[in-house]
């Protein structure tokens, strides 16, 4: 049962891992660029998609070299570590794009910001939240397939 699709040390993981990387580097990208970023539920995005970027690089290196030298990271350890890492983080980041995303409901609808330069800084606010959403199921995705890897260990 160690060929679950998206498991650890696999192409399918590895694709999930650069697909979060990329997804998660372009939102950090997208808020960076941002002029007013003043909310701070947008630095709490700001730090935990940070934070997601790089959970995301470093365990694709660890698949990169479990695919280089063809090793079985398999062991009940290492998936535990794994499902607990991307637990933790896809559930911080489903938080963080889900409260900005909020905030920026609330900002648009709710308080009729009539001003261009507010219309179009809320449109690049949706596509880092788009992109945060993006990295949540692509991390939610990797913590099912490490939870199925360790059910099946044990």
């Amino acid at each position: 049962m160690k060929d679950v699709v998206g498991s650890p040390g696999t192409w399918g993981g590895l694709v999930l891992r650069v697909a979060q990387c990329i997804c998660a580097a372009a939102s950090v990208a997208a808020i960076v660029t941002a002029t007013s970023t003043s909310f701070i539920v947008l630095l709490y995005f700001f730090c935990v998609i940070a934070l997601q970027t790089i959970w995301s690089f470093i365990l694709a290196c660890v698949d990169i070299y479990a695919l280089m030298v063809n090793a079985d990271i398999h062991v009940p350890c290492l998936v535990r570590l794994f499902l607990v890492g991307d637990w933790t983080m896809a559930t911080n980041s489903f938080a963080a794009a889900s409260a900005s995303a909020g905030v920026v409901v609330f900002l648009t609808g709710d308080t009729h910001c009539g001003t261009e330069d507010i219309w179009n800084l809320f449109g690049l606010y949706n596509s880092f939240i788009f992109l945060a959403f993006a990295t949540w199921s692509f991390s939610a995705a990797s913590a099912a397939s490490a939870f199925w890897v360790l059910a099946s260990l044990d």
